[in-house]
């Protein structure tokens, strides 16, 4: 089975949305959810002598999932990764919590600095796992259709921007992570571990109370 398209929000009534470059934002309960892009190329031997490859995509995997358009996926809450409806504002599920993602970006560097106005920048860079079980069999890669157990080095720069209110701020979170690697299961191409590489990005701005 051939899947089809993620991007990150997570939304509720009474929500802000704003509009970021890639996607649409959202804020909940007074915390920012930053869609995400990813993008997994699995290795296989197609023939003797060839080794073709195969890419899973976060749009093909809201696909497989039964997710139709107008969903997305977003980093919300304590790193979860939550599929929502954007165009009704209804959060439909916690995909970390079932099992179907594992999203832990671990920083080794970081600094931050202060502008005008009270704006506050901070940078990091780190190591970022990314893990993904297509049924939810979280831990066993080999018994989901699709799956893949990736780390790779990452960066997140997040910017705080003070309102003309003082209670009010603007939050923005850009984060990449370009190099990932690692192995999983493709089974349309194969029943053996593959060796997969990938990436994963995201950025969002919406307007938070202090």
């Amino acid at each position: 089975m051939k899947l089809t398209k993620i991007l990150m929000c997570a939304v509720a009534a009474g929500a802000m949305a704003f509009v970021s470059s890639n996607a649409q934002a959202v804020v909940i309960g007074n915390d920012l959810y930053t869609p995400i892009n990813i993008k997994a190329t699995f290795s296989y031997v197609a023939s003797a002598g060839k080794i073709k490859q195969a890419s899973l995509t976060s749009k093909q995997i809201l696909a497989y999932e039964g997710y139709g358009s107008g969903t997305a996926l977003v980093v919300g809450p304590d790193n979860d990764i939550y599929a929502v409806d954007t165009k009704n504002q209804v959060v439909l599920d916690d995909l970390s919590f079932e099992g179907y993602f594992y999203f832990y970006p671990n920083d080794y560097v970081d600094t931050s600095t202060y502008g005008v106005s009270g704006t506050y920048k901070s940078y990091e860079a780190g190591v970022l796992s990314l893990d993904f079980y297509s049924d939810a069999n979280f831990g066993i890669p080999d018994e989901n259709n699709y799956s893949f157990v990736c780390t790779g080095n990452y960066t997140n720069n997040e910017t705080d921007t003070v309102d003309n209110s003082a209670l009010i701020f603007t939050k923005t979170i850009t984060f990449s992570s370009k190099n990932l690697g690692g192995w999983g299961y493709d089974f349309d191409w194969s029943d053996i571990a593959l060796p997969v590489s990938g990436s994963a990005s995201g950025n969002a701005s919406g307007k938070l109370v202090d």
